[in-house]
């Protein structure tokens, strides 16, 4: 079974796949700089990075609330759609 699929794989195929492999990271690494930054300039003014979450429709705001955590204790309790 193996020695059908080797036949089919070829020398370009294993580079064509790394490359493929190492570009998926690309949007990671790129968040995680846009991260940092955002981290480090909080800290320079003392203040806690506020997060934001946005439902828009249309591209027009509808709700903009604070983006929290949640610590793993008690109940979650979510807002009613209309409030």
């Amino acid at each position: 079974m193996f020695k059908n699929l080797k036949k089919q794989v070829r020398p370009w195929d294993y580079i064509i796949f790394l490359i493929l492999l190492i570009v998926s990271f690309i949007p990671l690494a790129i968040f995680g700089y846009s991260q940092k930054q955002q981290l480090a300039a909080a800290a320079d003014n003392n203040t806690k990075p506020i997060i934001y979450a946005e439902i828009s429709i249309d591209k027009k705001v509808i709700k903009k609330r604070v983006f929290g955590f949640y610590g793993g204790k008690g109940l979650i309790n979510h807002p009613s759609p209309n409030s």
